[in-house]
């Protein structure tokens, strides 16, 4: 009986050192358990046939029980290799992949950077032609950028056409697609939701016509899109800005026209740079404190001119799918894309937070429980994710 009671006792701490959660999942901590269980089941039930507890048990006895004994541990040594051969396959498979995927990515990095380097630009506010390179033409962008934003938004323009309401801006729409908006860029049914969703026109009204220009019929067409607007509201701003030429173009009927668009230049890049995000965010090889240092390598190519167009093309029609498109990403608030943008430096009118309330902005001081929210929404959109290095 003492004999028993010890073998129970043994088993049992061995048993439960090896089952605690963390182990559950292990496969070798399994074999070890079912083949300690059988192992002290068969010895149990040799004991009793030897006639019980005795250091005198016949040879035969014992000769049964360790060929019997032997072909389990075999059977469970073999199970072990094999499932260690196939770790190592898969360990082996993972790190080819991950060796691959990097490789992959720092060339994207690198036709990024040249895609920029290549960026040329002429002027069109200067009397002498004057063309900037590179990083510079982003500055230049959010300078044409703002122009546009203050002509669009216009108080006089907006008093002439009676537009003092939601529904008189988006009168070329239905209500549904108003609705539709509020729901995606997160703005209430009340006036401060109001608010949020004609700021949100201005930048999408204001970056279209950037992005496409107003040199012609052709880019005209192309501005269709904005036609949940007021119809009159945008055909004036269509007329005015099309008949304006760029100052150094000195011909009689001008063929410069100031507002020649962007179209050839940021239609390729923020092709590019949604893809290398993507590329990323799609990889299940990697953890998200993984993809995180990744983007967080691209993020820091990227100037803070780039970031804030970035924020403004992820705002925009054009560029919803970042964040707020049907397929729901989240890639600027996931991976903080925009997170270097001297937030105090914009007009109030274009402010980041507003669209952004879970990115912790460089210049602003995010206290505790504005981490733990963030922390809390990151949850919700990436439910099962280890969060814990966001602590460190």
């Amino acid at each position: 009986m003492i004999l028993y009671t010890l073998i129970a006792l043994t088993s049992g701490v061995l048993i439960g050192s090896f089952l605690k959660p963390s182990n559950w999942k292990s496969l070798p901590n399994w074999l070890f358990v079912c083949s300690l269980l059988f192992v002290l089941i068969v010895a149990t039930q040799f004991i009793r046939a030897s006639g019980g507890p005795s250091w005198n048990i016949a040879p035969e006895y014992w000769a049964q029980f360790g060929a019997f004994v032997g072909g389990i541990l075999l059977a469970a040594t073999l199970v072990y290799q094999f499932y260690t051969f196939k770790k190592q396959k898969e360990q082996s498979e993972l790190q080819f992949r991950k060796t691959q995927l990097q490789s992959r990515f720092y060339e994207m990095i690198k036709y990024h950077r040249e895609n920029v380097l290549e960026f040329k630009h002429v002027l069109p506010d200067k009397e002498k032609q004057t063309t900037v390179e590179g990083r510079k033409v982003f500055v230049e962008i959010y300078k044409q950028f703002l122009e546009l934003h203050e002509f669009v938004s216009d108080k006089n323009r907006l008093a002439r056409h009676n537009i003092h309401s939601v529904s008189k801006l988006f009168s070329g729409t239905d209500s549904e697609t108003i609705s539709q908006i509020r729901k995606q860029i997160g703005a209430s049914e009340d006036h401060q939701g109001d608010i949020k969703v004609t700021k949100f026109a201005w930048i999408d009204i204001s970056y279209h016509i950037l992005f496409f220009g107003l040199a012609g019929e052709r880019e005209r067409s192309a501005l269709l899109t904005l036609n949940r607007y007021n119809h009159e509201f945008l055909d004036e701003i269509f007329d005015e800005l099309e008949n304006k030429n760029a100052s150094y173009d000195k011909r009689d009927k001008g063929f410069i026209k100031y507002n020649g668009g962007h179209l050839h230049r940021l239609g390729h890049y923020y092709r590019h740079l949604f893809q290398t995000v993507k590329l990323i965010d799609q990889t299940e090889d990697l953890t998200y404190e993984e993809k995180y240092a990744y983007v967080k390598n691209l993020r820091a190519q990227l100037s803070t001119y780039e970031q804030i167009m970035l924020y403004i093309d992820s705002i925009s029609g054009l560029g919803n799918q970042w964040e707020f498109g049907d397929e729901k990403n989240y890639f600027i608030t996931k991976y903080n894309l925009i997170q270097n943008i001297p937030v105090r430096m914009l007009p109030f009118e274009i402010i980041p937070t507003l669209f952004y309330g879970f990115v912790p902005f460089e210049d602003l001081d995010w206290g505790k429980d504005q981490q733990n929210t963030r922390k809390q929404f990151l949850k919700r959109i990436m439910p099962g994710e280890d969060l814990s290095f966001l602590d460190k």
